[in-house]
């Protein structure tokens, strides 16, 4: 029986790396963080976007496999899965903490917990 649990929860730790890795060179292959800069006005430098990237492990001309090997040693050595993106003023002040509690009375029914599950339908 124990090696049953131990051969589910090996499996279940293989399948979260791969996933997690997967998603990590999709999001390489498809994301542009450049974008975030582009957008802005003033337009930024390529020089400026380029020094921003690299402390979040994004700079485009340090080779895929040496971010991906510099993010996974962190995660593992340090548990350190990354930073957020730079929040600017706006943005903080609409986040959760600005906002108020929602009022669950205007919800349905169907929506409200009910004997600690919540029903969606």
């Amino acid at each position: 029986m124990v090696r049953l649990i131990l051969r589910r929860i090996a499996g279940w730790a293989a399948m979260i790396v791969v996933a997690t890795n997967a998603t990590y060179f999709l999001a390489v292959a498809f994301l542009d963080p450049r974008s975030n800069y582009r957008d802005t006005r003033p337009v930024p430098s390529e020089i400026h976007i380029d020094q921003a990237l690299a402390p979040y492990n994004l700079d485009p001309r340090v080779p895929v496999l040496e971010r991906w090997w510099h993010w996974l040693s962190d995660i593992v050595l340090h548990f350190d899965w990354g930073r957020p993106p730079p929040v600017d003023r706006s943005t903080r002040r609409s986040g959760t903490g600005s906002s108020p509690a929602p009022n669950w009375s205007y919800w349905p029914p169907s929506c409200r917990w009910s004997s600690g599950w919540a029903w969606a339908w």
